[in-house]
């Protein structure tokens, strides 16, 4: 029981450092062909002109924003992109999907806090 708890721990922290602290997307996307369905090539222009701008910050700016009125599958993907982008909200749907798929829906907020704890301890 206790190393159900480690595994989804451990888990959901790595895909949480290598979602947010890494450049996986970006180096995979473009190996694989995917830059232009990710946005990669889009962002790579923008980074031109700001060479600041991160690739999170620029999906969020760019798809995050649901425009008035917008149907019901943009707000959904808006959403995503939104949740895809802040460690918290994507930490927690992590936290939960492991909980289930541990068999112990009632260890998501462990999970969720454990997984954040570990995120800032590392070296």
């Amino acid at each position: 029981m206790i190393f159900d708890f480690l595994i989804a721990t451990l888990s959901v922290t790595a895909v949480l450092i290598i979602w947010f602290q890494t450049h996986v997307v970006l180096e995979y996307g473009q190996l694989l062909g995917l830059g232009k369905y990710l946005g990669i090539n889009l962002w790579m222009e923008k980074k031109k002109e700001a060479p600041t701008l991160q690739y999170l910050q620029w999906l969020i700016s760019t798809y995050g924003v649901v425009p008035v009125g917008a149907s019901i599958p943009v707000r959904f993907g808006s959403f995503v992109i939104r949740m895809l982008g802040c460690q918290y909200c994507f930490g927690f749907w992590l936290s939960l999907v492991a909980a289930i798929l541990s068999g112990h829906w009632q260890w998501t907020l462990a999970i969720y806090s454990a997984a954040l704890l570990l995120m800032k301890v590392r070296p």
